[in-house]
């Protein structure tokens, strides 16, 4: 990838190197042209203007055309690197349609959470009827008419949850902080609980405010109505904003700049909707995006196993019931520290903790069991290097 990112900008100087002669080419002739034109229209014209200006109008055509060519040429090749390394394959080779069977509606729950998460709530009305096949029925009231179970249970709930969260997301974008202020207030215990600074950044954000309009009077008053219980946790900031109170009439320009950093009102938001998601158990991202998103970045590793396990052992990969890779996630999407055991491709456990051996490779330990033949003395080869070892020197891993 590195090097078709370089080919790609390669490409952006070809493409700006040309555009610049070409232009030059243009006025050029331009100029040849006017003169001409002005000679021809002279008492006295030159018999030599019109040969010398079709040979420079040749000249400069064929700079031109020479200067299309080369760039067509650059752009050809980047098109045969972006195909060589996006290559089209047939996907229906990695898809098994038994993968979803009698899970279509844990598919369409996922669906329509995702258009309520985005706030797209007549859409999602209107997929959960059409996925019903029945009668119109709306998130308020989602009981079936032969009383089976509802696929789409709780997410009328969700639905009210998420407006009220986009409503405070709108007003904060708006520059008003009090419902926000007032929703982190009525879950301040919770909040603390989980070590959340949510709270007084809202009221941080709420001085800045004060100060930003130079009411120095309502921003003491703010503070000392406001800060108190905060003293323990974030005392230095607070002797922070005091202070920056001097310079009310100049904050921009002041050693206090960073507190009226436009950014910050953007990472107060995220972090906000991180607090309110995690109030619901909600990730801060829909599962779908998420799924979607680590399920095409897997999908290169996925093909290249599939072809190879068809080919060897005539298996499909949803047949071995787990992947037999690793899949490397971008750090955003990795969400837990979990080892898998590289002989056993099992996950680690308080019931099968990896082990750490003598050589430094990890297995899991009922791997290193196998291994040792559940001999605490005998010594056996790692399955990774040579060097030997017994499973009594292998040393318990906490990740």
């Amino acid at each position: 990838m590195e090097s078709l990112v370089k080919e790609h900008a390669k490409l952006l100087e070809k493409q700006k190197a040309t555009a610049s002669l070409c232009a030059s080419s243009l006025e050029e002739m331009l100029a040849s042209l006017s003169a001409a034109k002005q000679a021809i229209q002279s008492a006295a014209p030159d018999p030599a203007t019109k040969p010398s200006l079709t040979t420079s109008v040749k000249r400069l055509a064929s700079q031109l055309i020479d200067c299309h060519k080369e760039l067509q040429q650059s752009v050809s090749k980047y098109a045969k690197s972006v195909d060589k390394r996006f290559k089209t394959v047939d996907l229906d080779s990695v898809w098994e349609d038994e993968a979803v069977d009698g899970k279509q509606h844990i598919v369409n729950k996922i669906i329509a959470g995702q258009f309520v998460r985005e706030g797209l709530f007549d859409l999602s009305e209107k997929f959960m009827y059409e996925s019903r096949s029945c009668e119109k029925v709306s998130t308020d009231d989602m009981e079936m008419e032969d009383n089976a179970e509802n696929p789409f249970e709780g997410l009328a709930e969700l639905k009210n949850q998420l407006i009220e969260m986009r409503d405070i997301l709108g007003e904060m974008k708006n520059g008003k902080l009090e419902q926000a202020i007032s929703w982190a207030r009525k879950h301040s215990k919770h909040l603390k609980e989980k070590g959340s600074s949510i709270e007084f950044l809202l009221h941080r954000l709420q001085f800045i405010q004060y100060l930003k309009n130079q009411d120095v009077l309502s921003a003491l008053a703010y503070s000392k109505a406001n800060f108190g219980p905060f003293q323990k946790t974030h005392m230095r900031e607070i002797q922070r904003l005091s202070g920056s109170v001097i310079y009310a009439h100049r904050i921009s320009t002041s050693p206090y700049a960073d507190l009226v950093n436009p950014h910050e009102f953007t990472n107060v938001q995220q972090l906000f909707t991180r607090e309110f998601c995690s109030m619901l158990g909600l990730s801060t991202e829909p599962p779908l995006q998420l799924a979607v998103t680590i399920g095409t970045s897997a999908l290169p590793n996925i093909i290249k196993m599939a072809t190879i396990m068809k080919s060897s052992s005539g298996l499909e990969w949803t047949s071995a019931g787990e992947l037999p890779v690793e899949i490397p996630l971008l750090p955003a999407n990795r969400y837990h520290s979990v080892f898998v055991c590289p002989v056993s491709k099992e996950p680690g456990t308080e019931t099968n903790p990896p082990m750490m051996m003598l050589c430094g490779h990890v297995i899991c330990h009922e791997s290193l069991n196998r291994l040792s033949k559940n001999s605490i003395t005998t010594r056996f080869k790692c399955p990774y290097c040579p060097t030997e070892s017994t499973a009594a020197q292998a040393i318990r891993v906490h990740f």
